[in-house]
């Protein structure tokens, strides 16, 4: 029990809420999208939203959905109140864009709001005004038409350490404008619109995935994607996919078109902008984005919701799964134009196979890396019948025939996607060396602006004295390999113009993958897949069968 003296004592409500807008409303667009989705739980298909100076000084939400009643008002306002769950269970299996209760709270408590709704049968509608951190008085009597209009004014003006990290009104306003896109993708059934400071931004009829030529989707979109995207639409009874996917063409140097909606929900995440990015291949340049807008629906009880606080981030249970889908679906509408009609029950590749090749071993002469022809992605990344390693070229059996992949191409890949995946979540994990590599006094790794970014990626390189520096660690995603190798593949790209995990990654590719012709090491293809498994990287993408003219250039008296 507490005495007199105790120090640890319970915050207050206001302290409370506060803590938790931290969490939930970081800028005014954190704002525009919790108060636009709880319009859309509450069947909206019309929705406005106002702005002055960005959102810093007034953001208004106007709605045609079903209201709130009087005697849930004071309800809405405080902290964990929701009707949109009650049980455990519930979150199991979430339909609504909103469910925390922590929306209206958390807003009410770092600016001044007000509340105007009206819900069906209501003779009248009910006005809610609350100051900035007070509590929320008795809803009193007012004019309004049926739907819900949600006036935030004045954000953190009480709290000018939250202020001052806003940025300039125009930068607010663009992350407004960015989140109004994503919810008109993710939402086409409802029509939006966004005004700042009375002058219209967006004008977004109802429309479907079907008419991509529509105004609505021109604004979105712009008018080169829509004139150059390719159609997805696919539908297994358990997965359905729609949308668009752009030419290479359409790639740009800002990722500000590239949209993934689950079950209506705009979301981030770095697995399955990999599968789509994976399926252009080697057709858009380092430091270029593709350009997409893809819907997916899926069972509610394989998607966890409740990881991110602005709900931004999900947690799939079958994540493999769709990644691969995702990726042969992106693939195949960028071979064919469209992909996949709904009544389709199964994914397949619409190529014949080819007749199975057997040679001898000792038949295979020389392969140039780049040379190996892509008739079409093989069926299986498993390397289980190897034949023989050429350069950096392994040839193995697989059920279609002969197939051949790049190894040093397959680890750049499969450890660039690592790479990238631990430094969205940290600094990478080092691998001290037991032997440290020395490097000499002018050795670009020795320059300052160089060893700090290694750092990041795993790599770290200490100065010795004037004259000479040390290699001490490797990335820990990366196996076992010829440390010496890997610093002067890595010297001579360093300065190269490329992200830096890739360049980290292909310089540990050609340590771990140069060339021991003739010899297949079991272990190491091991060690590729399981690494692959772990980046939630297909490499089927980068296997393929070798056709018969090819193979012809390859063997020897044959």
């Amino acid at each position: 029990m507490a005495g007199d003296g105790a120090t640890i004592r319970p915050l207050s409500e206001v302290v409370i809420n506060q803590i938790a807008a931290g969490e939930v409303v970081e800028r005014p667009v954190s704002v525009v999208k919790e108060l636009v989705e709880n319009s859309l739980d509450a069947g909206a298909r019309r929705i406005d939203v106002e702005t002055l100076a960005g959102g810093i000084d007034r953001i208004a939400v106007t709605d045609n959905g079903t209201g709130i009643r009087a005697a849930d008002l004071p309800g809405a306002v405080r902290r964990h109140w929701t009707s949109k769950l009650s049980a455990l269970d519930d979150l199991q299996a979430i339909g609504t864009l909103g469910f925390r209760g922590e929306a209206l709270a958390s807003i009410a408590s770092v600016a001044d709001f007000n509340l105007v709704t009206r819900a069906d049968g209501d003779d009248h509608a009910w006005r809610l005004d609350v100051a900035a951190g007070a509590e929320a008085p008795l809803p009193r009597p007012a004019q309004g038409n049926r739907g819900t209009r949600i006036e935030v004014n004045r954000l953190f003006h009480h709290i000018p350490a939250r202020k001052r990290f806003l940025k300039q009104p125009r930068t607010e306003y663009l992350h407004i404008v960015r989140v109004m896109r994503q919810l008109a993708f993710a939402q086409p059934q409802v029509e939006f619109s966004l005004t700042q400071a009375g002058s219209r931004g967006l004008r977004l009829p109802a429309a479907d995935y079907q008419q991509l030529e529509s105004s609505r989707w021109r604004s979105v979109f712009g008018k080169q994607f829509c004139e150059h995207a390719r159609t997805i639409s696919f539908n297994d009874g358990h997965i359905s996919v729609h949308g668009w996917v752009g030419t290479p063409d359409c790639a740009t140097n800002l990722s500000d078109t590239q949209f993934i909606v689950l079950n209506g929900r705009a979301v981030r995440d770095k697995q399955l902008q990999h599968a789509v990015r994976l399926a252009y291949a080697d057709q858009i340049a380092e430091g270029r984005f593709p350009s997409f807008a893809i819907a997916l629906e899926l069972s509610p009880d394989t998607i966890d919701v409740n990881v991110h606080p602005g709900k931004l981030e999900v947690r799939l249970a079958n994540m493999r799964q769709l990644h691969d889908l995702l990726f042969v679906a992106v693939k195949q509408a960028l071979e064919s134009g469209a992909l996949f009609p709904a009544e389709e029950q199964a994914v397949v590749d619409a190529a014949p196979p080819l007749p199975s090749i057997r040679t001898r071993p000792h038949a295979v002469r020389e392969v140039s890396r780049g040379r190996v022809p892509a008739v079409k992605a093989a069926t299986s990344g498993r390397f289980n019948r190897p034949v023989r390693l050429i350069d950096s070229i392994l040839l193995f059996e697989d059920d279609g025939g002969l197939c051949a992949i790049d190894l040093v191409r397959a680890w750049t890949e499969v450890l660039a996607a690592r790479l990238r995946m631990e430094c969205e979540s940290g600094t990478a994990a080092t691998r001290p060396l037991l032997l440290p590599v020395r490097l000499a006094s002018d050795n670009p790794l020795a320059a300052s602006e160089h060893r700090a970014t290694l750092a990041t990626m795993g790599v770290e390189v200490d100065e010795l004295g004037e004259s000479t520096s040390l290699l001490r660690s490797l990335p820990a995603v990366a196996p076992e390999c010829d440390a010496d190798r890997f610093a002067g593949a890595l010297t001579a790209a360093i300065t190269r113009v490329a992200p830096t995990e890739v360049v980290v990654a292909e310089a540990l590719a050609h340590a771990i993958a140069h060339g021991r012709t003739g010899q297949v090491d079991r272990a190491r293809l091991n060690e590729l897949e399981q690494s692959a498994t772990a980046a939630c990287y297909a490499l089927g993408a980068l296997v393929r069968q070798v056709d018969e003219a090819a193979l012809a250039e390859w063997l020897a008296g044959e």
